[in-house]
């Protein structure tokens, strides 16, 4: 089984695909926390099953983690769920102010973007700065869970518009 660290990037992977799928003008509607407290509650009242299985079948890439690790670890701890919604919402809403060449991922449906969870040349960069900040941040759990969730979701940015320049 995978570590924790890529199963929760590989959620993060998958969330952010699902949010291409419901788009931007959706986004607030599906992504709902208060609405879908859970991933259950989320996955079954909106009826993602098919969509789930797709999104991991062609729009995710996520090298040793399956779905039932993703899933394992999103009922087990909310947390994890939470940051992934929100990781999602932000990436679909702002996305066009980083670029406008970007705004096609925020209409409905299926985008021409990949997700993929570990990049080894980006992601690899990015890890080691991680371990430095993560070092400085170990006596404070509530700054450092806000800052995984930041730097997480920023890792996947950056995969991201890597592939979508390649």
């Amino acid at each position: 089984m995978a570590d924790k660290t890529a199963i929760f990037e590989s959620t993060q992977a998958l969330f952010c695909a699902l949010a291409d799928y419901v788009g931007k003008g959706n986004i607030d509607k599906v992504f709902d926390l208060k609405k879908f407290a859970t991933y259950r509650e989320f996955k079954n009242k909106n009826k993602l099953d098919k969509i789930i299985q797709t999104a991991v079948q062609r729009q995710i890439d996520t090298p040793g983690v399956t779905l039932a690790d993703m899933e394992k670890l999103l009922t087990s701890e909310n947390s994890w769920y939470e940051s992934s919604v929100l990781i999602a919402k932000t990436l679909i809403q702002e996305i066009a102010t980083i670029d406008k060449d970007f705004s096609n991922i925020q209409a409905p449906k299926w985008s021409d973007v990949f997700y993929t969870r570990g990049d080894t040349d980006i992601m690899g960069k990015i890890s080691a700065l991680f371990k430095i900040a993560n070092e400085n941040s170990k006596n404070n759990i509530q700054g450092l869970f806000l800052f995984l969730t930041l730097i997480s979701g920023l890792l996947l940015i950056c995969t991201l518009l890597l592939k979508m320049l390649s």
